[in-house]
């Protein structure tokens, strides 16, 4: 399911930094790493701009792309 740009509610959910509906995402296997019609990410979005926010660590976590250390330091 996606929106006229190509989000999907991952993309959503980490535009507005929402990790808890991430997780609830995860747990009924959305899909996380799908490209946007821009090419980006929903991790890419989590963090454009500014430091990772608590729904860029969220995906980070669910998906074991870093240690707990480096992406509580982001």
């Amino acid at each position: 399911m996606t929106d006229e740009r190509g989000a999907t509610p991952a993309h959503i959910l980490a535009a507005h930094d929402c990790a808890e509906g991430l997780r609830l995402l995860r747990g009924a296997k959305g899909a996380l790493w799908a490209s946007d019609a821009h090419g980006y990410t929903p991790l890419q979005l989590a963090r454009h701009g500014r430091r990772a926010s608590p729904a860029a660590r969220t995906i980070l976590f669910m998906e074991g792309a870093v240690d707990g250390n480096l992406a509580a330091a982001m």
